[in-house]
């Protein structure tokens, strides 16, 4: 799956930067002292050796994990039922192109600045909303976890384009899943946190939409560009 790689756009630049300031910052550690007899010298260039090695070593673990994680993301991704890889790079496509963030029919795929691919079905969110003020959506999963997404879109008018795209986001969550809660109420934060059944029954027995059927209706209606207003 192409698309889904945008989950990873950014490391290898991040990587670089963070590897540029390293050896400064290693540098100035060797010629920090003037005057350093040539023995201090060696046992300094020894030890930036080392820790040159280990910092090697830690981004090698680094990337490994962030590599995983990105595994597990596709196999959850292609394990939801009725998946389609082909209509997901349809619909990723046409969407509003968020950075590191990709939202289709059958999931909402993202990674944060740590670059941890996550994927989280649409049948399983149960409460999202929008706390005030920022650019973040707040997504309550039906396994009790919090996802707290940032949602961002590069270029001109990027901070009222986050706005369209969190609006964006929270009606194709609305249409895909009937079931959400939609918007922020202390009822709900309550109950999720002293009684997450009862919160659980409040969400369900409504219908949960095709996502076959979903991306017509999309192209049909123009959802794509009418819903990112």
């Amino acid at each position: 799956m192409k698309s889904l790689r945008k989950l990873l756009k950014g490391i290898v630049s991040d990587g670089v930067i963070i590897m540029v300031v390293l050896v400064i910052l290693l540098l100035l550690l060797i010629f920090a002292s003037n005057g350093q007899s040539a023995e201090d010298l060696v046992l300094r260039l020894f030890g930036c050796m080392v820790l040159m090695v280990v910092a090697l070593a830690a981004a090698g673990i680094y990337l490994a994990i962030v590599c995983y994680r990105y595994g597990q993301a596709k196999e959850g991704l292609s394990a939801i039922p009725g998946f389609s890889a082909e209509r997901f790079e349809r619909e990723a496509g046409r969407a509003p192109q968020f950075v590191r963030l990709i939202a289709v029919c059958d999931a909402i795929c993202y990674s944060g600045a740590d670059h941890m691919a996550c994927v989280i079905p649409m049948t399983d969110i149960l409460w999202v909303y929008q706390p005030e003020g920022t650019n973040t959506l707040w997504i309550y999963t039906r396994d009790r976890e919090i996802h707290k997404i940032n949602v961002y879109i590069k270029g001109k008018g990027a901070a009222e384009n986050a706005k369209k795209g969190i609006r964006y986001l929270m009606r194709l969550i609305a249409r895909k899943n009937k079931n959400v809660l939609i918007g922020y109420n202390p009822s709900y934060e309550e109950l999720y946190k002293h009684d997450f059944r009862r919160l659980l029954g409040m969400a369900g027995g409504r219908e949960i939409a095709d996502s076959r059927w979903l991306e017509k209706e999309y192209i049909e209606n123009d959802y794509y560009h009418m819903d990112f207003q």
